[in-house]
């Protein structure tokens, strides 16, 4: 009985649905094309929202085949990092700017990312940080050389 019954409202509110998708996945290709990564919440965060929901849907196995079929076509690892994280030498190029320019180890009152980074590599260095990759040899031999302290740092006011 049910299947002669038509439900065109509800044919018509699936088809915008699968309009508005694919709409999405365009806008991911094309965002991915120029920029060669995934939008964060700053770039787009509609956009970002949507690839969350997807990622859902994946993890859920929730995801029609038809989508996921769309999704992998794209070649792009939707499971990468959005977020824009610095690199180790970028935070080392900051570090030694810092400290060139100020001639001290930034602390808690300075640019808190740069702080934190510092705490970051003082950890890694005495296998402090829990499930944390320890320091490279060459990295350490790259901060001794702009004179970073392992140990602790004391400011003096």
């Amino acid at each position: 009985m049910l299947s002669s019954i038509q439900f065109p409202e509800l044919k018509k509110n699936w088809n915008e649905f699968k309009k508005r998708w694919n709409i999405k996945l365009c806008e991911l290709m094309a965002f991915y094309e120029k920029y060669k990564r995934l939008p964060s919440k700053k770039d787009d965060p509609q956009l970002n929202f949507w690839m969350s929901r997807q990622r859902m849907h994946i993890k859920d196995q929730t995801m029609c085949a038809e989508k996921l079929q769309q999704l992998n076509a794209t070649g792009i690892n939707f499971h990468q990092r959005t977020f824009r994280k610095k690199s180790w030498e970028s935070f080392f190029n900051e570090l030694k700017e810092f400290i060139q320019a100020n001639n001290r180890h930034p602390y808690y009152k300075d640019p808190k990312q740069l702080f934190n980074w510092c705490v970051t590599q003082r950890q890694r260095y005495h296998g402090k940080l829990n499930g944390g990759v320890p320091l490279k040899e060459e990295q350490i031999q790259r901060l001794k050389s702009i004179g970073f302290v392992f140990g602790r740092v004391v400011q003096l006011s």
